[in-house]
Order: C-alpha cells, then sequence, then structure tokens
C-alpha cells in the first residue's frame, strides 16, 4: 500500500508540474504574438482554447498511464503471488519427500497451508483402512450442522478429496469466511498440495510396504540362519561326542562349538560335583580358557547354576551387573555384562550347566534362548556318553596300572628303577595328578625320605624331608590313607636352600591322595599324588592308590631285601661305610645325575693324621676301634642323601650332591673339628686322632669321578704337606 500511495502522489505532482508548464507555455506563446501585434480579445479567446486543448491532452495522457501503471502493477502482483506458491509448494513437496510417517505428512501439509493462506480452519484427514474411521490432522473445523439449526452459517467450506488412482485416502477440508471465499489461484494451490500429499502418502505406504517385507524376508533369513547355527552346531556336538576319546578334550571342543555357534565372547562349563554340590569349571571358551579347570563355586556362591539346575529351565541375564542370581566373586570371574546359562541335565540327572557370555549388552531373542536349550540338551547327552567312556578308560587305566606295578615287581630288583617305574604307573593310572612322590621311612632315623618323584621341576626335591604333621606324615603314623580336598599343607624340617625350594615348590598343590605303603605291622613308606585344583580327586581314586600301593609294597620290600644282600658286598665289613667298590658304583650314578641337571656336586677325601703311629702303640685292635669309631660320627654328620665310604686303610671318601665348593669345605672343616672329639680307650691312655682333609668340585675340568677324586687327593696332599690337621680344596 505505501509504494501504491507514493505513485499516486508522484503521479498527481507530475500532473500539475505538466499544467504549470502548459500553462507558462501557452501564455508565453500567446504574449508574444499579442507583442507583435493583434487584438487583444482574440489573443485571449485563442489563449484559452489552446490552453484547454492542452490540459485535456494532458489529463487523457496522465490517466492512460495511471491505468497501464495499475495493470502493471496487478500483474507484477499476481507474478509474485505465483510465485510465492510455486515456493511454497516447492517448500512443501521437500519436507513431505523426506518424511514417510502419514501422520507428519498430515500435519506439515495443514499447518504450511494454514500459515500461507491463512484460512479459518483448515485440517486434513486420512481414512483408516481397517475400519474406515477418519483420522484429523490440523485445525478442527466448527460444527457441520450449524446451519441446520436455524442459524445463519457465516463461513463455507470446500474439501479436497486426497485420491492415488481409485482409492481414496482422505481429503483437505477448508473453512472460510463467505466474505471472503476462495481464489482461483488458492484453489489451485489447494489441488497442487492435495496431489503433493498423495504423492507423499503414496511414497511413504511404498516404503512402510517394503520395509515390512524387507524385515519380514529378514526375519526369515534370520530364522534360516538359526535353523542352520542350530543344526550345524547339533552336528558339531555329535562330532564331539563321537570323535576324541579323551573326555576333557570332549568337554573342549563343545565349548568352542557353542562359542562359535552363539558368536559369544565366552563360554564356561561347569559341571556338578555330587559329592560336594560344587560346581566346577571343566573347559571354557575366551578369557577364561586357561584358568577354567581352577574355578570352583560352592552352592552358596552359584546361585544362578542352583536355580538353573532347580528349574531346569535357561535363564537370560542381560546385565550381570545388576542381577541378583549373580554372586560377586562369580561376576568378577566371568567377566562378562550379558549371560545366558543352561542347564546341562540327561536322563533327568543334574551334570552341571554351560554359560554363554559376552562382555558388552546382548539381547537374548526367544529363538537364541530355545536353539541354547536344545544344544543344552546335545551337550548334556554327549556329556553322559564321556563320562561313560571316561568311567570305562579309569577301570582299564586301573586293570593296566595294577598290571604295571605286577610287571615291575618281576622285571627289576633295583629299587631306585623300580620305585620310579611305580610312581610312572601311578601317575598313569590316576590322569588328575599332575606330579607324585614316593618316600619311604629312614630304618636309622624314622624320617620320611623323598625316593623318588614326578613332576617336580627342582631335582632338589629330593632333599626334601616330611615333617610330621605333614599329611604324608600323618598317613604313615596313623597308618591309613588320606584324601586332601584343599589347602594342603606342607611344614618343613629340612634347613637351606634345597629344602626352601622344595617347599615352595610342595605348596603349589592345593589336593592330594595319600596311601601308606602297609607290609604287615611295618610301614614302609608312602606313595602321594598330587594336583593345582581343588577337590581334584575322588574316593574313587583314592581306592584306586590303595590297591595300587599294596601290590607295590610287595616289589619294593623284595627290592629292599635284594638291596640288602646287595649292600653287603659293597660294604666295608669293619665301618659299614661304602667299600671302595660299592662306592664307585654309587658315585657314579651321583656324577651322572649332577651332569645331567647341571647341579653341584663335590667330594671330600679324609686321611687320619698318623694313624701308623697308633697301629705301632697301641695295636690293630685300637686301631680298628678308631676306624669304627671315626666311621659313626661321619654317618651322624652328614645327609641321608650323601655318600660315604673306607677309600682304603685309614683314608674315608664323601660324596656330597647339591652341595658347592664353599658349603662343601664347610662340612669337611666341621668333619674335622669332629674328629678332634673322638676319644678311644686304650690299655695306657685314651686315643686321640685328627684329620686331614681335600675337598674338589665338579666342574668341567673333571667330568667323571675318578677325575673328581684325583683332585680331591690332590687337595689332602697339599693339606699334609702343610702340616696336617687343616682342610685344603681345590
Amino acid at each position: 500500500m505505501n509504494d501504491a500511495q507514493q505513485t499516486a502522489r508522484r503521479l498527481r505532482r507530475l500532473q500539475w508540474i505538466l499544467i504549470t508548464l502548459s500553462f507558462l507555455l501557452v501564455t508565453s506563446i500567446e504574449a508574444v504574438h499579442y507583442l507583435r501585434g493583434g487584438n487583444l480579445l482574440e489573443h485571449l479567446l485563442e489563449w484559452a482554447i489552446e490552453l484547454i486543448a492542452l490540459l485535456f491532452l494532458l489529463m487523457v495522457a496522465i490517466r492512460e498511464v495511471s491505468r497501464l501503471h495499475g495493470q502493471l502493477n496487478r500483474q507484477i502482483g499476481e507474478g509474485q503471488a505465483q510465485t510465492s506458491r510455486q515456493a511454497l509448494l516447492i517448500q512443501l513437496s521437500t519436507k513431505l519427500a523426506a518424511s514417510h510417517d502419514e501422520a507428519e505428512i498430515c500435519q506439515l501439509l495443514a499447518s504450511d497451508l494454514q500459515d500461507a493462506l491463512a484460512f479459518a480452519s483448515l485440517e486434513v484427514f486420512l481414512i483408516d483402512r481397517t475400519n474406515g474411521n477418519r483420522v484429523r490432522y490440523g485445525a478442527s473445523p466448527k460444527g457441520e450442522d450449524e446451519g441446520q439449526n436455524g442459524g445463519t452459517p457465516r463461513q463455507s467450506r470446500v474439501e479436497i478429496p486426497l485420491r492415488a488412482g481409485q482409492e481414496r485416502l482422505g481429503g483437505l477440508v477448508v473453512e472460510v469466511d463467505q466474505t471472503r471465499g476462495i481464489s482461483e489461484a488458492e484453489h489451485s494451490l489447494l489441488v497442487s498440495a492435495a496431489n503433493l500429499a498423495v504423492l507423499a502418502l503414496t511414497n511413504a505406504r511404498l516404503y512402510h510396504e517394503q520395509r515390512r517385507q524387507r524385515l519380514e524376508a529378514e526375519e526369515r533369513e534370520a530364522e534360516q540362519r538359526d535353523r542352520e547355527r542350530s543344526l550345524s552346531l547339533f552336528s558339531e556336538i555329535t562330532q564331539a561326542a563321537l570323535g576324541p576319546s579323551d573326555y576333557p578334550a570332549m568337554l573342549q571342543a563343545l565349548a568352542d562349538d557353542l562359542a562359535n555357534a552363539f558368536e559369544a565372547d565366552g563360554v564356561l562349563i561347569l559341571l556338578l560335583e555330587e559329592s560336594t554340590g560344587r560346581l566346577q569349571g571343566e573347559a571354557a571358551f575366551g578369557p577364561l580358557r586357561p584358568s577354567a579347570r581352577t574355578l570352583a563355586y560352592d552352592p552358596a556362591e552359584m546361585i544362578l547354576g542352583k536355580w538353573v539346575l532347580d528349574s531346569g529351565q535357561a535363564v537370560a541375564i542381560q546385565d550381570a551387573l545388576v542381577s541378583p542370581l549373580i554372586h560377586q566373586r562369580v561376576a568378577s570371574d566371568l567377566h562378562s555384562r550379558s549371560l545366558l546359562a543352561l542347564p546341562l541335565v540327561a536322563d533327568n540327572e543334574k551334570l552341571g550347566l554351560a554359560i554363554i557370555s559376552y562382555q558388552s549388552e546382548h539381547r537374548f531373542t526367544p529363538q537364541e534362548i530355545g536353539a541354547g536349550e536344545q544344544a543344552a540338551r546335545q551337550i548334556a547327552l554327549a556329556i553322559a556318553k564321556g563320562r561313560a567312556l571316561a568311567i570305562a578308560q579309569y577301570r582299564a587305566q586301573e586293570l593296566d596300572a595294577l598290571q604295571k606295578a605286577t610287571a615291575a615287581l618281576l622285571t627289576t630288583l633295583d629299587l631306585e628303577k623300580l620305585l620310579g617305574q611305580i610312581l610312572d604307573a601311578a601317575i598313569s593310572a590316576i590322569p588328575v595328578a599332575f606330579r607324585g612322590t614316593l618316600h619311604l621311612t629312614a630304618r636309622d632315623t624314622g624320617q620320611l625320605q623323598v625316593r623318588a618323584a614326578q613332576g617336580y621341576t627342582d631335582a632338589r626335591i629330593r632333599a626334601f624331608s616330611r615333617a610330621g604333621d605333614s599329611p604324608i606324615a600323618r598317613a604313615v603314623r596313623e597308618r591309613r590313607p588320606l584324601l586332601v580336598h584343599s589347602a594342603l599343607a606342607e611344614p618343613v624340617t629340612s634347613q637351606g636352600e634345597a629344602a626352601a625350594i622344595a617347599a615352595a615348590e610342595a605348596r603349589e598343590a592345593v589336593s592330594a591322595i595319600i596311601a601308606p605303603l602297609l607290609l604287615g605291622d611295618d610301614v614302609l613308606g608312602a606313595i602321594s599324588l598330587e594336583s593345582y585344583r581343588p577337590h581334584a580327586f575322588t574316593q574313587s581314586d583314592l581306592q584306586l592308590l590303595v590297591s595300587f600301593a599294596a601290590t607295590a609294597t610287595t616289589a619294593i620290600h623284595n627290592a629292599q631285601l635284594h638291596g640288602e644282600v646287595q649292600k653287603q658286598a659293597i660294604t666295608d665289613t669293619l665301618t659299614g661305610l661304602y667299600n671302595r667298590r660299592g662306592f664307585f658304583e654309587l658315585g657314579r650314578r651321583e656324577v651322572e645325575r649332577a651332569l645331567r641337571f647341571s647341579r653341584p656336586l663335590t667330594a671330600i677325601m679324609l686321611d687320619i693324621d698318623y694313624f701308623k703311629n697308633v697301629n705301632d702303640l697301641y695295636g690293630h685292635l685300637v686301631g680298628d676301634r678308631v676306624l669304627i669309631g671315626l666311621a659313626g660320627r661321619l654317618m651322624q654328620e652328614l645327609r641321608q642323601i650323601d655318600l660315604v665310604g673306607r677309600y682304603g686303610g685309614d683314608e674315608f671318601v664323601a660324596l656330597l650332591p647339591e652341595t658347592d665348593l664353599i658349603n662343601a669345605v664347610s662340612v669337611a672343616e666341621r668333619l674335622r673339628k669332629v674328629a678332634s672329639g673322638v676319644t678311644v680307650p686304650s690299655a695306657s691312655a685314651p686315643v686321640k686322632i685328627s684329620l686331614s682333609a681335600g675337598v674338589a668340585a665338579l666342574n668341567p675340568e673333571s667330568k667323571d669321578l675318578n677325575s673328581l677324586l684325583q683332585r680331591a687327593d690332590q687337595a689332602l696332599y697339599e693339606a699334609k704337606r702343610a702340616g696336617r690337621d687343616q682342610v685344603v680344596s681345590l
């Protein structure tokens, strides 16, 4: 309106300017004519006629300009309106094309048209294809029955149908004041907008139909994949059950198959121990695989397991961090967010459960739970079959172990070799044992000494003796077998580095079975088998070991009798020490063992100073007493594993396993001091003696017993040459 008023004012201003100029022009012309000569009246008449004619022409021209200007303004306005309507349609088309929601499409159509055209009310409705009801969007129209109650309606109503082919989708309803009406341009705009809405609604319905079909296809594909996965899993479970004869290997294969089928981060198979009610880990996939067999849970800890086994149904836990069924220790061990616990039940026997786990949150579908339950039933049957085979193998191993013990009894009388064979057969008969020891009771001290060991990393375990309150000592003292489920204690009585290492390694064991070696009223020793796992052994394992020990005891006793006979052939009759033959026979074995295991070994050569004078002054009987007394003191001071022999005449030799040169010199010095305390009575006066000693250690330059003793003898010679009664080492 401001532009039109300004234009009108400009035209009026131009009109007066032209009138003024016309007046001045006509007046000027007539004034010039008058001055040249003429009648004043005639000139005034001409001036009036010319002025009127010119003004008439000016008015006609100005009116035509105004008309043309108005027409131009109307055309410009119609063009702007048309442009505005097209922009509205483009904007509306863009919005509608971006939406696939019918309600949003109708609401956008109603709101944008209402904002652009400002009708009294505008609404869009859709016809529900299921019940035919109208679903309205936008401003609610005023009562349709207003004119039927005698009142005069003040508004007119226009409805534009929304049609897609022959199907009516809905309509566009507009109400306007009767005084305003709807122009052709507005009606055309409404029709165009309705067509855009029909196109958007059709696209939305096509989109949802395609999406529905795609989802149905995906569901069918997922169901097909689930069926294929289930069939593949059942096939793999069957192959695992029929494949490996090794029971633990079968369990591990089942855990791997279950994890691969469900694309899980972890799987843990726990089996129920009937005697304790505990759930023991047997196999796992994922981070728990290395430590699966060390996991064991009491019923109070494994609330989830009790719930699953009692109900016989799978339990899915989406968030293990907040589930009351997950104990704190179990949650710490599993390190998982979502779990699916499956009962393992075969022929109404509760075997255990399998836990499928995911580190991130996972929503289990009914199909997954159903497939898991079917897989659990198959796994339970495989485990039952595996247990039956394991029991059969166990019985076969029991017979084989007893046969090995009998074979050992018949094939060798070498005690050391026999003890190793017996221990090997015991561990083979009871595979859950990862190591074992065979102890014999020393006749002179009564201590239990390790005479055979398997599974230990340090050979110095043979220097380790058991204290009186250890499980092995208790089994020997009480003459009864022991089944230790957990917290195996190993008190130590031996001193030194060997004892410390042996004690540390012994404490790695958690459970054990121990059977004493009973021979009538005597106890020869005990066999002990150990495991890293708590509750690794059963009562059946203990009974097998007891039966095995009974057979092994006879073999050991026969070997000991044979050893006594053999010992007489290698023992010095005067002192009871090994003679030269016996010392060399046993000494070579110690040298071989030290070289094989790279362990220290030292030799001490001892000689009584001026022993010839003792024989010359007091007689050979007193001399023999001196030798016997010194031999007894040497036996008391040295260890059970040390070899002591009479090298010849008044010379003695000692071989010290697991002892380096520094400690051997200390031992030799102690023996020298002990010898000074040996007193033998005689007819004239008590006889006292002194010792000279030479010490040498096994090294790369002396790799056999002869060279080792030669170096020790050389050191002894140096001690004598230096004044006797002293120790020299090389």
